[in-house]
């Protein structure tokens, strides 16, 4: 039924110390919930069974008992919450309640959700619904349960039992519901239903193929969800052939980041569609007057800092990013590639990912005049990608070196199409500056400002050359003494991490050469 997931406390066993107070309160609201619907289940099964003896006994429809009283669903207070963490400075996750809350689930809702997670980590809650008929020797119909790889699932039909005893009124409701959820569909539907659905959308897996109808369906969890429910965390699936991207964050600040104004403004309109895109849909209420999601094109040379921009959005926004792997793309067999795409996709919907397509125009090059099997299938690839990344609910961002190879179908489909320059000579004075670790010393007579306006490197080949030179101060105060010269250790000094324009230099003709450029520095040259 799923892929089982390999909990990162396998991988790093002290996280169970770390987030033990975000496990304890997660497992308390679970423990509440599972109580809640164990108590609604016997509640309906205690009113179903003494119907059926009443009918058995001959009495009259007037007589039989309809009216029972359901339990209510726990209430979580996540305001105490809160208020705890900021006296205590420690931010406890209460993912359960906390995605209840921020998605305003009904009785209903939480109770598919509930019976989902069950079928994972307490199946045993099934039991009373699997009992056997004693005229058929089967579970009872009635129940809707389904056994997929002997674990048990609920369905529509489980719904509707235990919310009404399969009432077909309240059939048909739930029928309409779980139609809504495997179609998206938000139409006549109040606006905390449409947050309801777009919230279960992120966490439920519903297979139509499953089922010959909708009330059949297993309600199944996402692997997603399922990760984040049972330990406060978001699923980040690794990179393999069933998921062929990989994961990318970093640890500099926009700070960090140099580049133009005029280029800034435009990433922060990413960033403010990330922060309101939502509210601009549903409150707004333009959802089918625009198009969902958002598409940005980023080009320029290759190291000015489309990638870093990406990975900078997604710290920015607490959304994560994933860059598509190319080399578990593409396919040379007929049809894998669209294949290959569609599982991204499809793990990426309504997870509020960003997926990031570097060198795009590997995928999404231009269309030629079909002469040939192969650019038949070439041009069925981006009219593929054409049609998935219009669709895409997330933010999709493409970069590339060379903007002209891409299809002019895309092209006209972006929200934001934003060039990266070079740095200029006041840019690149920045990078320099900011680049060099606080521990690093630099030689007097490096002048900064000169190298920033001499040389038109591009931030990342200014980041290599930092590299080159700082790695070359550590192995000079690492390198042991000679024989008779008194040893740091010794001498109880600390090590100095001197930066010589000698590594500069070399550093810098490292760079121009690897770029094609003439003007390569000679060694131990000074441009002085």
């Amino acid at each position: 039924m799923r892929n089982r997931i390999t909990s990162d406390r396998v991988q790093y066993p002290n996280i169970a110390s770390i987030n033990k107070a975000s496990d304890y309160a997660n497992a308390a609201d679970l423990t509440q919930e599972f109580a809640w619907c164990t108590a609604m289940i016997q509640v309906r099964l205690g009113a179903y069974f003494k119907r059926l003896k009443q009918e058995e006994e001959g009495s009259s429809k007037r007589d039989l008992e309809s009216d029972i009283y359901l339990p209510k669903p726990p209430v979580f207070n996540l305001t105490n919450q809160a208020q705890d963490d900021a006296n205590s400075g420690v931010e406890i996750s209460r993912s359960y309640a906390q995605f209840i809350h921020e998605y305003q689930l009904g009785t209903q809702a939480r109770l598919a959700l509930i019976l989902a997670l069950a079928s994972d980590i307490k199946p045993d809650l099934y039991d009373a619904l699997l009992m056997r008929n004693e005229v058929t020797g089967l579970a009872y119909f009635e129940f809707g349960v389904q056994l997929y790889n002997d674990r048990p699932y609920a369905t529509g039909a489980t719904l509707a039992f235990i919310l009404s005893g399969a009432e077909l009124e309240t059939y048909f409701h739930i029928q309409d519901w779980l139609q809504a959820l495997v179609q998206k569909d938000k139409h006549a539907l109040t606006q905390r239903q449409v947050l309801e659905i777009s919230g279960l959308n992120q966490v439920l897996a519903l297979d139509l193929e499953q089922a010959s109808n909708t009330m059949q369906v297993p309600i199944n969890l996402t692997d997603s969800a399922l990760y984040r429910f049972t330990t406060g965390r978001a699923f980040r699936p690794e990179s393999s052939q069933d998921f062929p991207a990989q994961y990318l964050s970093t640890d500099l600040e926009w700070e960090h980041l140099v580049l133009p104004e005029t280029v800034m403004k435009q990433v922060s309109d990413i960033q403010y569609h990330i922060f309101y895109g939502e509210q601009l849909m549903q409150e707004w209420e333009l959802e089918g007057k625009i198009r969902p999601g958002y598409r940005a094109l980023f080009y320029g040379p290759p190291g000015t800092g489309k990638t870093l921009t990406a990975s900078l959005l997604g710290r920015a926004t607490q959304h994560d990013v994933y860059r598509i792997d190319l080399s578990l793309m593409v396919s040379k067999y007929i049809g894998e590639t669209e294949k290959n795409l569609s599982k991204v996709f499809n793990m990426a919907e309504d997870k509020k990912w960003i997926l990031l397509f570097d060198e795009a125009d590997a995928l999404f090059g231009k269309r030629n005049r079909a002469t040939s099997s192969n650019d038949q299938f070439a041009n069925q690839n981006v009219a593929y990608l054409l049609q998935r990344i219009e669709a895409f609910n997330g933010v999709a961002i493409l970069a590339t070196n060379l903007k002209d190879n891409l299809d002019e179908a895309f092209l006209r489909r972006f929200e934001s199409i934003i060039y990266f320059p070079l740095p200029g000579p006041e840019e690149r004075l920045s990078l320099w500056q900011k680049g060099f670790s606080a521990k690093a010393k630099l030689e007097d007579k490096i002048d900064l400002s000169w190298l920033a306006h001499k040389y038109p490197l591009s931030g990342a080949s200014i980041m290599n050359v930092v590299r080159y030179a700082s790695m070359q101060s550590i192995r000079r105060a690492h390198i042991k003494p000679q024989l008779g010269e008194p040893s740091q250790s010794a001498t109880k000094a600390k090590p100095v991490f001197d930066i010589k324009l000698m590594d500069l230099e070399t550093g810098i003709g490292k760079e121009l050469e690897a770029s094609g450029d003439s003007r390569i520095l000679s060694k131990g040259r000074s441009p002085f």
